[in-house]
């Protein structure tokens, strides 16, 4: 059966295997003493599905396999992915680190925010603004500096303003 997903893929449809898992991943971050075998079934997953592979399979894997490993090699397609030549291509990187529960801002993603693509643009600001980094607020108010007129809130005042003072989409 197919359910909304609203955290995997942008209010898209998403499937029951791809919830799946990450439910794997969020029951290790939980309970680190099932981390270990929540590693190995992750592992056990096919690492490539039969295109077209909708859901993002393969990404799911290795976005929940990293949830629960931090090993920074199974984040190297989507860093490639940053740097194709396809802005639809460096999008979808994007949207993969959206799932892996970063803490701090990669200086990848914030280069995103001067891609020469709007679409790009949205989205390293989008994905900026899920990690949350407020350390990397100042070098994004930087890069973001306006070309035309000024924003009414800075990346910082985003990051830590409440939601009743954010201007309205």
């Amino acid at each position: 059966p197919t359910t909304l997903e609203l955290r995997g893929d942008v209010g898209g449809q998403s499937n029951a295997r791809r919830a799946a898992i990450f439910a794997m991943a969020d029951l290790a971050e939980r309970h680190p003493a099932v981390a270990a075998e929540a590693t190995v079934r992750l592992r056990a997953l096919p690492e490539r599905y039969a295109p077209p592979d909708n859901q993002g399979l393969s990404d799911a894997r290795l976005q929940a396999l990293y949830r629960v490993t931090h090993e920074s090699e199974l984040l190297k397609p989507f860093y490639d992915r940053l740097k194709s030549d396809s802005p639809r291509e460096r999008e979808n990187g994007l949207i993969a680190f959206r799932y892996l529960k970063l803490k701090e801002a990669p200086p990848e993603v914030l280069a995103m925010l001067q891609d020469p693509d709007d679409g790009v643009r949205q989205w390293a600001a989008l994905v900026f603004g899920e990690i949350g980094d407020v350390k990397a607020a100042p070098p994004v108010d930087d890069r973001a500096a306006p070309a035309r007129a000024p924003a009414p809130l800075s990346a910082r005042d985003a990051l830590t303003a409440p939601a009743a003072r954010l201007p309205a989409c």
